[in-house]
């Protein structure tokens, strides 16, 4: 049995995975005929099993464990087990970024999109993984934010349209229209210095009214 076909990666020496003795469970490889040696593969049955286990994961809308190993421009290339996947950008976090590789060489969770067995595609993505506990997150903090009130925030990301900010672990849009009474052009220059601010927040909406804060 050819080094290839007893794990993935391949091990420099079969000496390195097995020994005399081993039982191991593998696929026949060639038609069988009198005379010739008879070809097999434990590589070849994991991944069968292996796309075994991601449909399933579909089917059952869980979450799978996949490691990073190459971010490029238009995503992250993953492995599944024996089997390679790959993340959209936009699949990579529930924010824009502009790449995933941070996540190169980690691993983590994430939901299955997409799989043609035939021609060897796994698309999947974390954002859906990300997304849902975010939302569990965000209804234990409404919990505890009532309307009218006042709260502290932080300026997490400033877009030409307002601020995003940060209050106890809930993400709210502060618009251009309530971050001062006056009008200007440059409103940014609230923010450079003083990244708190106090804040009327309203969780029906996601929207806050900017106060000066001391």
């Amino acid at each position: 049995m050819n080094r290839t076909e007893i794990s993935y990666p391949a091990p420099e020496s079969a000496k390195d995975v097995l020994k005399n003795g081993d039982e191991i469970k593998a696929v026949i490889m060639n038609h069988i005929k009198e005379d010739n040696p008879i070809y097999l593969s434990m590589t070849r049955l994991a991944k069968d099993e292996d796309w075994q286990y991601v449909i399933e994961a579909q089917e059952k809308d869980e979450a799978i464990v996949c490691k990073g190993i190459d971010a490029i421009p238009a995503g992250l290339v993953v492995t599944v087990k024996s089997l390679r996947g790959f993340i959209p950008l936009s699949q990579g976090d529930v924010h824009f970024v502009k790449s995933l590789d941070n996540l190169v060489g980690t691993e983590f969770e994430a939901k299955v999109l997409e799989i043609d067995e035939k021609k060897n595609r796994l698309v999947l993505s974390r954002r859906a993984v990300l997304e849902v506990e975010r939302q569990a997150k965000l209804a234990e903090a409404l919990k505890n934010i009532n309307v009218g009130d006042n709260y502290k925030g932080i300026v997490r990301k400033i877009m030409p349209y307002g601020a995003f900010v940060d209050i106890g672990g809930i993400e709210g849009l502060l618009h251009i229209s309530d971050i001062s009474w006056q009008k200007s052009k440059k409103w940014k220059m609230f923010f450079p210095l003083v990244k708190k601010s106090k804040l009327n927040y309203n969780p029906s909406t996601l929207k806050a009214t900017n106060y000066p804060c001391p």
